[in-house]
């Protein structure tokens, strides 16, 4: 990668994806499944950093080390650098977080008229101004390496156009905050049900949508 990667592009290296996130077994991986949360996030923050100091090591300026946190645990966030600071050893360049809207709101058009779908969006994108403060804090950026509606089963709120002017909102704000880096909407084409619902099309072929429609001019 070092040798063929063209000018201008970047590598991105994590040593996992959501460490933090207990429903994947690399959370229990990482110290142990006796371990508390805490436990195994200081024991993630420590072998993130080894990684960042190989990738800086092998990439030089092509590589970009990643400290995976979420977007909600803000104060996770800047305790996974102080642990890193503390051991004396190196920060990644960036943390990364995955800030979805919807969790937890209704499927349902009431989620328009009462507000609550719109509360949500606005929420993430302030997580999303509170995780760009503490990674300037530190010197490094962050990345949003997901991002996007999360309403469970999700084909009311998905296929309502109302969703168009929220995703505008949503995606504006998040852009201003980030203010030129990276944000990855998940995903393009997948059809909504309780295992999720993120797709700007339900399938490759359909017409545009008042999702895609406002990712397209968010760009």
């Amino acid at each position: 990668i070092a040798a063929q990667l063209a000018p201008g592009l970047k590598a991105y290296v994590e040593l996992s994806n959501e460490v933090w996130n207990g429903i994947f077994p690399q959370n229990n991986l990482v110290a142990g499944a006796s371990a508390s949360f805490d436990q195994k996030m200081n024991a993630y923050a420590l072998r993130a950093a080894d990684l960042a100091a190989q990738t800086k090591a092998i990439l030089g300026s092509k590589g970009v080390s990643i400290l995976g946190a979420q977007d909600t645990a803000t104060y996770w966030q800047e305790q996974l650098i102080k642990a890193i600071q503390a051991a004396g050893k190196t920060v990644p360049d960036c943390i990364t977080i995955a800030p979805y809207f919807g969790l937890g709101v209704t499927d349902s058009t009431t989620s328009f008229d009462n507000g609550s779908l719109l509360a949500s969006a606005n929420a993430e994108i302030a997580n999303v101004q509170t995780s760009v403060a503490i990674a300037k804090k530190y010197g490094i950026q962050l990345v949003c390496y997901e991002g996007g509606c999360s309403v469970m089963p999700g084909p009311v709120v998905n296929r309502d156009s109302r969703i168009g002017a929220i995703y505008t909102t949503y995606l504006n704000g998040i852009k201003a905050a980030l203010g030129g880096n990276v944000f990855n909407h998940y995903a393009y084409c997948s059809g909504y049900s309780s295992s999720g619902s993120w797709g700007e099309k339900e399938f490759e072929y359909q017409v545009a949508t008042a999702k895609s429609t406002a990712i397209a001019n968010a760009m």
